[in-house]
């Protein structure tokens, strides 16, 4: 199962063998794609920038996490 949540330092992604923990200057943008909320993390000019993708959420409760984080 993946869990994601914000935890005082940041957006913390569970996945079944890692856990992420983002630092504030680490993702880019957060975003929801429907029932899905993309997470992409920096990366140098011309490199394709790692994304993390939680799917099966609810779309209304997807979109408010992004919107918030990326506030």
């Amino acid at each position: 199962m993946t869990v994601l949540t914000v935890e005082d330092d940041g957006p913390v992604l569970d996945l079944p063998r890692e856990r992420v923990a983002f630092t504030p200057d680490g993702p880019v943008r957060m975003r929801a794609e429907g029932r899905s909320v993309l997470i992409e993390l920096r990366a140098k000019a011309g490199a394709t920038p790692r994304v993390y993708r939680t799917d099966d959420v609810d779309e209304a409760a997807a979109t408010a996490f992004a919107d918030g984080v990326d506030a």
